[in-house]
């Protein structure tokens, strides 16, 4: 079995700044490592001997149209070896779960979607998390590669460092919750939680726009009561103090607005997410306002499901004047709070995540307009908007990259055996 060593020393300490760069930048020629680490082409030579034949990475040749014409070695690229381990990640918001499955270069094999029950409670969404990961741990394109662990994407307040998760809004049941150590239990796997915000703008950092980017903003929001901020910063994700930056939900843009789970009232939340959106929807249709969202309410219901952002999206599109209204009102608000985000942190690009992005180019440009009337007029034009391209999975593909990370950066361990042999 391919084994990956603890730190010792210089060469120890080489080895982990190059296999960080290659999870964050991967493929990479034998001259980018050098420049980047300071290697001279000999250490790096014994750097990378080390690493291939351990498996960690893997030498290609470069495309043909990525050579330059020079004399001496043939031109190739390092990467992480895909077939060297796998890993799970999981998202989880107060209505679903999105779980994939990704090798060793933190790209997907396999996704699974799970729609939570109306009713939730902390048993519920543990058995949730629990099947989607053991499904992907026993999917067929799973084989015997070695499996790293699992990563986890938390709605809510988690202490990543105790695996914790505070809180689950809005289900108040829910109360410091040892995620972590109760997966890890009925899994026999290592789990790593995290903010399901930073796994989100991890996944961008590594695989979507923030790739092109040392300074973007990643709005992220996906169905249900979500909606945060994640920045990067010098290719870091910020987190401040506490782990709590990026609380854009919670900025409050109607002071005398509808309450919020957190206690306040009229945060950005409470008008501009994808539950509130569809729950004005809901509202106006019991109401009796003429729309064709209330035949597709009246087939969701018929199948036992609600209305979706995406319903919304699509009445959008063919212009259904409730949904146009609606999402008029939500991108208004997006823009504000988008605005305050270019005036405090004064981002190079601000990335529109979840199913915002899937909102399209016109909901895109509605947003754009009210940000422009609400910035510093420098500070916007050198600010581009834009439409992340990872969709709904990008907050479980960053989990999974979690677990690769950790294990990177911070422990330095042989991958744990296939898991048919820990079960």
């Amino acid at each position: 079995m391919p084994r990956y060593a603890g730190r010792q020393g210089r060469g120890e300490e080489n080895r982990d700044r190059l296999l960080r760069l290659l999870h964050q930048r991967s493929p990479v020629t034998r001259a980018t490592i050098g420049r980047v680490l300071r290697l001279s082409p000999a250490a790096v030579s014994h750097l990378l001997h080390r690493l291939l034949v351990e498996g960690l990475v893997v030498e290609e040749d470069l495309p043909e149209g990525q050579r330059q014409t020079s004399r001496g070695r043939r031109p190739s690229a390092i990467r992480l070896n895909p077939r060297f381990a796998q890993a799970i990640g999981l998202e989880v918001t107060d209505v679903e779960v999105h779980g994939v499955l990704v090798d060793f270069a933190a790209q997907p094999l396999v996704q699974v979607h799970h729609r939570l029950p109306a009713l939730l409670n902390p048993q519920g969404v543990l058995a949730a998390l629990e099947t989607v990961a053991r499904s992907l741990m026993h999917h067929p394109l799973r084989g015997e590669t070695p499996l790293l662990g699992l990563g986890v994407g938390v709605h809510g307040v988690v202490d990543p460092e105790r695996g914790v998760s505070h809180t689950f809004p809005p289900m108040e049941a829910w109360r410091d919750v040892p995620v972590a150590r109760l997966l890890a239990q009925r899994l026999g796997l290592p789990v790593f939680l995290d903010f399901r915000l930073y796994a989100a703008t991890l996944a961008e950092l590594l695989h979507g726009e923030g790739r092109h980017h040392r300074c973007f903003a990643y709005l992220n929001a996906a169905d249900g009561a979500t909606l945060g901020l994640g920045y990067v910063e010098g290719g870091r994700i910020l987190r401040g103090q506490l782990g709590l930056v990026g609380q854009l939900g919670h900025l409050c843009v109607e002071p005398d607005g509808r309450r919020c789970f957190c206690g306040s009232r009229g945060c950005l939340i409470t008008v501009a997410s994808p539950r509130a959106v569809v729950e004005r929807a809901q509202e106006e249709i019991r109401a009796g306002v003429e729309t064709s969202l209330a035949a597709v309410a009246r087939r969701r219901a018929m199948a036992g499901e609600s209305l979706v952002f995406s319903d919304l999206v699509q009445a959008f599109h063919q212009r259904d004047k409730l949904a146009v209204d609606l999402l008029a009102q939500a991108a208004h608000y997006l823009g504000l709070g988008i605005a305050h985000a270019v005036n405090l942190l004064n981002p190079a690009v601000v990335i529109l995540g979840g199913v915002l992005a899937g909102a399209g180019d016109e909901f895109v440009h509605m947003i754009d307009r009210t940000v422009a009337r609400h910035t510093v007029p420098r500070a916007y034009q050198q600010t581009v908007l834009k439409p992340s391209r990872l969709g709904a999975q990008a907050g479980a593909l960053g989990a999974a990259a979690l677990v690769i990370q950790r294990l990177v950066e911070e422990r330095g361990i042989e991958p744990p055996p296939p898991v048919e042999a820990v079960l």
